[in-house]
């Protein structure tokens, strides 16, 4: 609970622009990003140890000069009339691309249930924010964007599209006899794999 009240404090203080522009905008996301193929993890210690899962690739920008790539996502997502003030507009990149499925591989044998090079999507929660769901009421909900932390296997189980690219998670429990594992994190858009970022990650 700790790691999803956070996530979605950071969110709160990020999403909305800085902008001192006056007037209003017809669209509520600022950024998309597609074709992803790269991402990196950057480990966060709180209370509760947590990862955060960046992901990149190109990006379409309200603020282009040649807006076509960014208006062609604000109508296919039907976001064309916000009509708030630009202070309000949400800030954080959000995936164009659907994402279907996220595995974790740990090279070494995490414990008596998971052997080398196993999958150990079991041992992983995850936290995402979604703002597809305000799109589609039409802007109406009061939530403008929804945070779930939810088992990864539970993620698996659906697509998802229009979230920021920003994940965080964590593992339920540490290795068994490791103090450090090499675990590969596999993205898949659409069920294909787009990329895959590997990292060393610490126990206590």
């Amino acid at each position: 609970m700790k790691t999803s009240a956070l996530f979605c404090f950071i969110l709160l203080l990020t999403s909305c622009s800085n902008s001192s522009e006056y007037g209003d905008s017809s669209n509520y996301l600022s950024t998309y990003v597609y074709d992803v193929n790269q991402a990196k993890i950057i480990p966060n210690n709180s209370d509760e140890v947590y990862y955060s899962l960046y992901m990149n690739g190109s990006q379409a920008k309200w603020g282009d000069l040649n807006k076509q790539k960014y208006n062609s996502f604000a109508k296919l997502f039907n976001d064309e009339s916000f009509n708030k003030p630009f202070i309000y507009m949400f800030t954080q990149p959000v995936l164009a691309d659907t994402i279907t499925k996220i595995d974790f591989i740990c090279k070494q044998a995490f414990d008596v249930n998971h052997s080398q090079n196993s999958n150990i999507n079991d041992l992983i929660n995850i936290s995402s924010c979604s703002v597809k769901e305000y799109l589609e009421s039409g802007y109406t909900l009061n939530e403008t964007f929804k945070v779930t932390r939810e088992p990864l296997t539970s993620f698996n189980r659906r697509k998802h599209i229009l979230m920021t690219s920003g994940f965080t998670f964590s593992f339920t429990q540490s290795p068994e006899n490791l103090n450090s594992c090499d675990i590969i994190c596999k993205v898949y858009r659409n069920n294909d794999l787009i990329f895959e970022v590997s990292h060393i990650y610490q126990f206590n």
